[in-house]
């Protein structure tokens, strides 16, 4: 189609916009990232679970891309 493009391939993006498998990458090839957890349910979110986690929190979706859910309201003070 004649158009030129400059940035990630398809692999690199997908591989980006899934916040736990980038991380998982990350912390695999030695790069240090802040502690983190994924919960698919709001009963999993329990005193323990969150006990190496230092508030506040950033809390946003695990795979949507340039920061889409993550605003003001997704800082978290306390469970």
């Amino acid at each position: 189609m004649g158009y030129r493009f400059t940035g990630s391939d398809g692999c690199a993006i997908s591989r980006a916009a899934h916040k736990a498998r980038a991380k998982a990458l990350l912390a695999a090839a030695g790069v240090p990232t802040p502690p983190w957890r994924v919960f698919r349910d709001q009963a999993e979110v329990s005193d323990v679970a969150l006990m190496d986690l230092p508030f506040p929190l950033i809390v946003k979706p695990v795979a949507e891309d340039a920061s889409l859910g993550v605003g003001p309201e997704a800082v978290v003070y306390d469970p």
